[in-house]
């Protein structure tokens, strides 16, 4: 059976290499998902059925091969990617400009600043190595984050006593579910800090489940902890509650409750002092707690009667009624797509935050009992379930999906996986074992979140709303605008494309000439500058095909578009883009 196993993963992993190059040849990014989700479930449903003796070098190596497949493969198609890259990018040329930390980009997070991590590690990089700072940016932090398979794999070796087939799952789950995976190529800080958490984590549960290590590891997990509030202030202080259950559960060991509680004090003064220092509390804390008291307000009158199910910023909201067509060179209405296009990101997610849950009450059927830290994640991941759910389902946190869905991720992997091959061991002599077919019902339901998550919309949804890269017409188009027009007023149709102009003219030594590169609705900007100057405005066809852009831009005044045309404004066309320019 192990050399059968062998010849799977060769031949699973040939898969995975011939599908990238078939997916870009054929521009087919639903194929390559759909490979690869088939090839990670058949891997993980043989793992339930075969005995425990795999080849722990051969986990690192299919995982890794799988999870910076996830993570480089849109590098393949173009670069940058996404609005929060792009802008992390320009950091970095600015810095390797001016060779000095710069204070006033706009639209820069602020609290980035006094910690700027995944912006100075790929610059250093850069400028040592003497390659490009884009590039260098997705690369290295792509493969940094793909990392991380390390430390799931070892903190799931621990709990699960050393069962290689724990070890397999909870190390492709990570490559593979979309709220890891998908900021392993869209790099923000966000995933750094849970980077940092996750060593964190590992370095607590070596200083508890271990007899060695002792204070070392206690001390590099608070200062790990501490790098993770400082690259993130929201996402990296997830884990001082996590911290606090450990603290509970340990509370009646006199070895441990010194030294854990001594722990929190300490990460829980620092982060109020960091927080105070770089402005959250007036800058982000102090406004989301005014908006929240006033959503609440809002909100409590209409609980017993309906609440609205909302959609994310990624969501194509579908044109339910008939719009008359206007002749024009372009079609100015954009199709009603797919209903599982449009499903809000919550729906998605429950097939994966519902599993704390899942596995909660089906310990307590079977009577298990679980090790303190374990049990601990476990519960911790699905009180952040929940909480990004409700959240989502009643506007009370912007970006719960992110800011919490994604760090929960990791305490759901590193719980889930020991705990489902426990409770599928030791079948009862003679009757079916429930627990392999449970489990296989839990692996398909995380397979076609996966799959189909809006999240992941870069491989599985061509329509997506809230697209992460740029097709080759546009890295044309926008290099013919900045070669021919960079001192006009330039609007583009969304702030992803607005910010991959500023990269362009950044990169190509041109910002110093730059006139103004205009941010928001594109309708109210073209009325404004019209009447003042010159102006040049980038239209996508994209974007008129895409509903949640153009219920931004457009669906206000829709003949808007047929005017520009209209007046012979048009200068550069590739069928796909179109350039227009204000005489």
């Amino acid at each position: 059976m192990k050399k059968v196993f062998t010849l799977i993963h060769l031949v699973i992993i040939s898969f995975v290499i011939i599908s990238i190059y078939l997916s870009i040849l054929l521009n087919l990014n639903w194929l390559y998902t759909l490979i690869l989700s088939i090839s990670t479930g058949l891997i993980i449903i043989i793992l339930i059925n075969i005995e425990n003796n795999i080849n722990n070098g051969l986990i690192i190596l299919t995982s890794l091969i799988i999870g910076l497949s996830i993570r480089y493969y849109p590098y393949l198609l173009s670069i940058p990617l996404g609005v929060d890259p792009i802008r992390d990018v320009i950091f970095e040329y600015k810095v390797s400009m001016l060779s000095h930390i710069p204070w006033n980009i706009p639209r820069f997070v602020d609290y980035y600043k006094y910690y700027p991590s995944t912006q100075i590690f790929p610059l250093i990089n850069s400028l040592v190595t003497g390659t490009d700072i884009g590039y260098n940016h997705y690369i290295i932090l792509s493969t940094l984050f793909s990392l991380g398979i390390l430390p799931i794999i070892l903190i799931t070796r621990i709990f699960s006593r050393d069962d290689y087939k724990a070890v397999y799952i909870a190390a492709l789950l990570y490559a593979l579910i979309p709220s890891i995976s998908t900021w392993g190529y869209w790099v923000i800080p966000m995933m750094f800090s849970i980077l940092q958490g996750i060593y964190s984590i590992y370095l607590i549960i070596i200083y508890l489940e271990r007899k060695s290590g002792g204070l070392i590891s206690l001390v590099l997990s608070l200062f790990l902890g501490i790098t993770a509030i400082m690259t993130h202030a929201v996402v990296g202080a997830i884990l001082i509650p996590f911290y606090l259950i450990i603290f509970i559960l340990y509370l009646r060991s006199r070895r441990y409750v010194k030294s854990i509680g001594l722990y929190n004090l300490s990460i829980i003064l620092y982060t109020l002092v960091y927080w105070w220092e770089i402005g959250f509390y007036k800058r982000y804390l102090n406004n989301y707690i005014r908006s929240l008291t006033i959503q609440v307000k809002n909100l409590l009158p209409k609980v017993p009667k309906y609440v609205s199910k909302p959609y994310t910023r990624s969501i194509i909201i579908p044109n339910i009624k008939p719009q008359p067509h206007y002749p024009s060179i372009i079609d100015i209405y954009p199709d009603i797509h797919p209903d599982y296009y449009m499903l809000p990101r919550w729906i998605w997610a429950t097939l994966l935050i519902s599993i704390p849950l899942i596995l909660l009450v089906y310990v307590k059927i079977r009577g298990k009992s679980l090790n303190k830290v374990l049990y601990a994640s476990l519960l911790y991941g699905f009180i952040l379930s929940i909480l990004t759910v409700s959240s989502l389902y009643l506007h009370l946190l912007w970006k719960a999906d992110r800011y919490i869905l994604s760090p929960a991720t990791i305490f759901i992997i590193i719980s889930s996986a020991p705990i489902l091959i426990e409770l599928v061991k030791r079948p009862r002599l003679g009757h079916l074992n429930t627990s392999k077919i449970f489990l296989s019902i839990i692996i398909i339901l995380i397979l076609i979140g996966s799959l189909y998550d809006p999240r992941v919309s870069f491989y599985t949804n061509p329509i997506e709303g809230d697209r992460v890269t740029f097709k080759y017409s546009e890295n044309i188009a926008g290099i013919y605008l900045i070669d021919h027009y960079i001192n006009y007023k330039i609007i583009t149709d969304y702030n992803l494309m607005t910010s991959y102009i500023n990269y362009l003219a950044i990169a190509n030594n041109k910002n110093d000439v730059i006139n103004g590169i205009w941010y928001g609705s594109a309708i109210p900007l073209l009325k404004r500058v019209s009447h003042s100057g010159k102006w040049i405005f980038l239209l996508r066809k994209y974007s008129i095909e895409s509903q949640y852009i153009w219920d931004i831009n457009y669906k206000q005044d829709p003949k808007f578009l047929l005017k520009l045309f209209a007046e012979d404004n048009l200068v550069y066309s590739n069928k796909e883009n179109y350039i227009l320019c204000g005489k």
